[in-house]
């Protein structure tokens, strides 16, 4: 994905897809949007949801984010997606 479509799914997850894109937060370099952005994780995950994550995705995806206290936005963005499986690495623009 493009950063621009991950700043779109991203916003989507959020509900704030009835903005324009220059009116989204810019999740991929801004920390303190991503940590916005995983409030919705706890929205949208139930309970019995909790042992797939911890236990499957995020060990899978845990090289592409290091450790969840190092990663940078961006890396922070794709888990985000990829949690929800929205994430789709060979799309084009």
């Amino acid at each position: 994905m493009t950063p621009e479509q991950q700043r779109i799914a991203i916003a989507k997850a959020c509900g704030e897809g009835h903005h324009h894109i220059r009116n989204f937060p810019d999740y991929l370099n801004d920390l303190n949007a991503m940590h916005q952005a995983e409030k919705v994780l706890r929205k949208v995950m139930k309970p019995s949801d909790n042992d797939t994550i911890i236990g499957d995705r995020m060990h899978d995806y845990a090289e592409h984010i290091n450790y969840a206290f190092d990663a940078t936005a961006a890396q922070r963005a794709e888990a985000f997606l990829k949690t929800l499986n929205l994430f789709q690495p060979n799309q084009k623009q």
